[in-house]
């Protein structure tokens, strides 16, 4: 009650702005602190909306236009109205790495290359290891038979990745991590037996 207080305080100050969401002027506002409002009209009741975490941990929350329903992740939303983007980047950061915090001063455009490097810098990604490793999804026989079906039986990496339930990019990088330990495998091997003789 006392958070709500001072925000309206803050609102009355003009201390938060508060702007239409582009593409939905008229019906939903945001704001600098990540707040994203529905406006009262004859069919809406209006007021702070909710909003629901995605698999990744972001915010989104659904906007209603012409009996169509279309959800969008917050943070987006926020860095569209409020921080421009002169060189047409593509992702938005969060700068502190914590992906329900929506501040404008928390958000930046970046590329995906900067998102990325963020993330190792601040310690948000690690090399994952042991069955925390993305090539560990599938056990070695199960890795032997995927590349049985792509190379010998010609199936394709989607149909691959949907057998095993698995993106497609991860399964090009299970078969390149997998061929380049049989290549090691075999390449010791060969040398083992040429240092024996």
């Amino acid at each position: 009650m006392i958070i709500m207080s001072v925000y309206i305080k803050m609102r009355i100050m003009n201390i938060i702005r508060k702007v239409a969401v582009a593409g939905y002027e008229g019906l939903y506002e945001v704001d600098e602190l990540g707040n994203i409002f529905s406006i009262k009209r004859p069919n809406a009741i209006g007021g702070l909306l909710k909003f629901t975490p995605d698999s990744f941990g972001y915010l989104r929350v659904g906007f209603s236009k012409d009996n169509k329903v279309k959800t969008y992740k917050a943070h987006r939303i926020v860095a569209a109205a409020f921080i421009p983007n002169p060189d047409n980047k593509p992702q938005v950061n969060h700068i502190n790495g914590i992906k329900t915090d929506n501040r404008v001063e928390n958000l930046e455009w970046a590329t995906q290359k900067e998102n990325i490097n963020h993330a190792w810098g601040i310690g948000l990604s690690k090399n994952k290891k042991g069955h925390k490793s993305l090539l560990s999804k599938l056990n070695k026989d199960q890795r032997i038979q995927m590349l049985t079906d792509y190379v010998v039986n010609r199936v394709s990496q989607k149909q691959v990745a949907k057998k095993y339930s698995i993106s497609q990019p991860l399964v090009s990088m299970i078969m390149k991590q997998f061929v380049k330990d049989i290549l090691t495998e075999s390449g010791e091997a060969i040398n083992q037996r040429l240092t024996q003789k």
